[in-house]
């Protein structure tokens, strides 16, 4: 049952769902606040403890703020919590939409109060989400800080890059929200830097914020070219890291130069060129090809480079 009332904005706990207090009301809606008032009353969920909002968080937030005591309400009795889950993500979905991190937030609450198989049925309805695999992210997103919750949402970050963070441990998520925050980096810079934080993490073992901290940040971001920049990041980390690797590999380019293969006949050298097992694959169309193979073959066991490579 819904009624208007006038309501102490006190007796609203303001940090407690179904409606997300991510983020901040923003100066505009502050000013309007302060001249006009709220002219649409926000939805609150009546509780044994007060209310709880359900829809118009913001304007409730800006009111607060500007020190205003009472406020008018649209008042909802004798409904359940998760009732008032729906009405607040429809609100959203009709209204501003939702932030990734809001999405995660809210398909974790539907999955609480509706079980997973009703949850991806409502995530179909109010076309959230309908991979119901990120239902484990989205629980791993509600267990953050809730003000690290606040800046994902704050900076707009959207779900592709916010799903690769939650490997992250906290200090490297905080770092990288500071720089996402001082230097307003555009989408295709983000990932750019996340590729490169990540490809050095997974072959050094470093933490992402040590990566962060040590490295030149803007000479990463000038590496525009996806080709190149992966290129120069495994190259030079190959170098760093594995030198008899890098030693053994351009041998190997050396030798194969040397041996000339005929265009038909790839080798390739075993994984890390670890063990001696080089795989010697050809193709042939017609009976005078093959044995052309056999001739090319037959040079190549003889043939000094190749044994230099068999030696690597």
């Amino acid at each position: 049952m819904k009624s208007y009332g006038i309501i102490k904005l006190s007796d609203v706990d303001i940090c407690t769902g179904p409606a997300l207090t991510l983020l901040e009301p923003s100066e505009a809606l502050i000013d309007s606040i302060r001249s006009e008032g709220i002219v649409e009353p926000p939805v609150v969920l009546r509780t044994d403890a007060g209310f709880l909002p359900v829809t118009g968080v913001l304007r409730l937030k800006a009111a607060m703020i500007l020190g205003i005591n009472e406020t008018g309400v649209i008042i909802i009795d004798n409904e359940p919590y998760e009732k008032a889950i729906l009405m607040a993500i429809h609100s959203n979905l009709c209204g501003r939409g939702l932030k990734a991190v809001e999405e995660a937030l809210y398909i974790s609450m539907l999955k609480k109060y509706f079980s997973e198989k009703k949850a991806a049925n409502l995530l179909q309805i109010f076309s959230i989400h309908r991979n119901r695999n990120i239902f484990y992210e989205c629980d791993i997103v509600s267990g953050l800080n809730p003000e690290i919750l606040g800046k994902f949402a704050g900076m707009s970050i959207p779900w592709i890059i916010l799903r690769r963070f939650l490997t992250w441990d906290v200090k490297s998520i905080e770092l990288i929200l500071e720089i996402f925050a001082n230097i307003h980096l555009s989408f295709s810079k983000q990932r750019i830097l996340l590729d490169y934080i990540e490809n050095i993490s997974g072959l050094t073992g470093r933490p992402a914020h040590e990566i962060l901290l040590n490295e030149n940040t803007t000479e990463i971001l000038n590496m525009q070219n996806p080709v190149q920049r992966g290129d120069r990041i495994m190259e030079s980390l190959r170098k760093k890291c594995f030198p008899m690797l890098t030693k053994t590999r351009e041998k190997y380019k050396q030798y194969l130069m040397q041996a000339r293969l005929p265009s038909n006949i790839t080798l390739t050298p075993p994984s890390g060129f670890e063990g001696k097992k080089f795989r010697l694959t050809a193709s042939v169309t017609s009976t005078d090809e093959l044995k052309k193979l056999a001739a090319d073959i037959k040079r190549l066991a003889s043939d000094t480079a190749m044994a230099s490579i068999l030696e690597l």
